[in-house]
């Protein structure tokens, strides 16, 4: 069948898309500014994969409460799924269930305070759900440093040399400021679960929704990171 295969004879390697790449002489600063700007991007993505575990980890306990079992039997559950996704499918089945069946009891301040709960916990899951195709993009895409041609300095790209389709989607996006702005949601959501999980706990009322920073509030690769103000007064006392 022509087109399939290689010729006789010849290995098979294949060879990637053609891009053209010009790598210029490197000064010392040069070169100490390509590894600072590397170890920060390898950096901030390994701060997301830790932030993103730990608050996806935390929603087991919201399955525990939902499905109404012992911990042992939720949790052996929940980790019966390899797969993200599923987790939060089933976590949603069991608070959708949950609602339902808390409607056919007398609707008293209790039970209302329990059908908000179960609802605020079905936009937390849906929330990571929607930010997940980020995190999944950034985490698993080839990224590549080069420099392209006429650069000074290099970029960071999802690159397309095998025609991963996340090169598309990714395209143009600016990974430092993007990984930063993920990680970021992270801090914030896993508080708001830790506060409206309190609220559970105590009684108390449930939290305002917190209000994420948009992308553009995050530093790029040519901007430094912000620093808060108690980073800054430890750094001058030093």
């Amino acid at each position: 069948m022509p087109g399939v295969g290689f010729p006789r004879g010849k290995p098979f390697i294949h060879a990637p898309k053609s891009r053209t790449v010009v790598v210029p002489g490197h000064t010392t600063a040069q070169k100490q500014k390509i590894a600072v700007d590397e170890r920060r991007l390898n950096s901030d993505l390994g701060k997301l994969v830790r932030r993103w575990s730990w608050l996806h980890e935390q929603l087991a306990g919201v399955f525990q409460l939902a499905s109404g079992t012992e911990k042992s039997i939720a949790y052996a559950i929940w980790h019966s799924s390899k797969s993200d996704a599923a987790q939060r499918d089933m976590l949603k089945a069991a608070l959708n269930a949950s609602i339902e069946e808390l409607n056919k009891l007398p609707a008293d301040d209790h039970t209302k305070f329990q059908q908000a709960v179960l609802s605020e916990y079905i936009w937390i899951t849906d929330e990571i759900g929607r930010k997940s195709y980020t995190r999944n993009d950034l985490i698993h895409s080839p990224i590549s440093l080069y420099f392209a041609a006429g650069a000074v300095q290099f970029e960071a790209v999802v690159t397309d040399a095998y025609s991963n389709p996340r090169a598309k989607t990714m395209k143009s996006k600016e990974l430092f400021q993007l990984t930063r702005w993920m990680f970021s949601f992270c801090d914030d959501m896993g508080r708001y679960l830790a506060s409206v999980n309190s609220a559970v706990r105590l009684g108390g009322t449930i939290p305002a929704r917190p209000k994420f920073k948009l992308l553009s509030d995050l530093p790029t690769r040519k901007q430094p990171p912000v620093r808060s103000r108690k980073w800054s007064r430890r750094k001058r006392k030093a």
